[in-house]
């Protein structure tokens, strides 16, 4: 049976616990909405806004170049609060940290490297996949050009 004192440390352990899986979710759902959304997706963007605002093709290739610059700037501040986001994750682990006993310290020790490492794999593989549009648009864009 829980004491009191186990039961008010173990709220305390999953507070911080639950903080730091909210954190994680948070920073991956701003990482994705701010530097995944598909390459058509920013296609159909540019396809619409061509349709609506009846741009001619010189318009729209400087429009293209705009919007590219953009999402350069974009990546760029997300690089940059970057350290931001470890900062507090790492603060909020040693804070969970300091609370566990040995024991728990290890199991936490080694969910959080598993943790890292799916984040790590998600972040490489959305990187080898903004290398391959980048690839594949400037390979149409050579094809075009030399037609």
């Amino acid at each position: 049976m829980l004491t009191n004192k186990h039961k008010a440390q173990l709220i305390i352990v999953m507070t911080f616990v639950l903080g730091v899986v909210v954190g994680a979710a948070g920073q991956y759902l701003f990482l994705q909405n701010t530097s995944s959304k598909p390459a058509n997706a920013n296609q159909e963007q540019i396809d619409e806004m061509a349709r609506v605002v009846h741009l001619t093709p010189a318009q729209r290739n400087e429009v293209e170049q705009m919007l590219a610059e953009s999402r350069q700037q974009y990546q760029v501040l997300r690089e940059q609060m970057r350290p931001q986001f470890v900062a507090v994750r790492d603060a909020t682990r040693k804070r969970i940290h300091s609370i566990l006993p040995p024991e728990q310290q290890v199991l936490f020790e080694q969910w959080t490297r598993e943790l890292d490492a799916k984040r790590q794999q998600k972040e490489k593989e959305q990187r080898e996949k903004e290398q391959r549009e980048k690839d594949a648009k400037a390979a149409a864009s050579a094809a075009t050009q030399s037609k």
